[in-house]
């Protein structure tokens, strides 16, 4: 029987391992391919991409690719509460690209979750039902 799985693309300790990781799965359907290899049903994905360079670039990128695999895929997208605009990337990743989670990434993007923009961005996306 197939079981679900969360993955993390990132932590600070294993970045060697995600970057080779992405360099031979970087595709969704070869997560998938490799999914189906190891019996795992559904994964939480992310775009590496968000981290290191502009969110909304990667957010379309990631809602572009796992389109065809939203039964198995499930995309968070990135926001950076500091980035001018996040407001609307938030709507538009919720509304138009129909991602269905958020991932943060304050060690990357210079931020503390208990910063007034990371608390009023929290506070936009609690409604969503994320």
């Amino acid at each position: 029987s197939k079981t679900t799985l969360s993955l993390t693309v990132l932590q600070r300790s294993h970045w060697a391992l995600a970057v080779s990781a992405v360099v031979l799965y970087n595709t969704a359907e070869s997560l998938v391919w490799r999914m189906d290899e190891h019996h795992i049903d559904k994964a939480i994905v992310a775009s590496i991409h968000g981290i290191l360079t502009n969110v909304h670039d990667s957010n379309v990128e990631l809602a572009f690719q796992t389109k065809p695999y939203l039964e198995r895929l499930i995309p968070f997208f990135t926001l950076n509460p500091t980035y001018p605009g996040w407001e609307e990337e938030l709507r538009c990743c919720a509304e138009v690209l129909e991602l269905r989670g958020i991932r943060l990434y304050p060690q990357y993007h210079g931020y503390r979750l208990t910063d007034p923009e990371s608390v009023e961005l929290i506070g936009a996306v609690t409604p969503l039902g994320w």
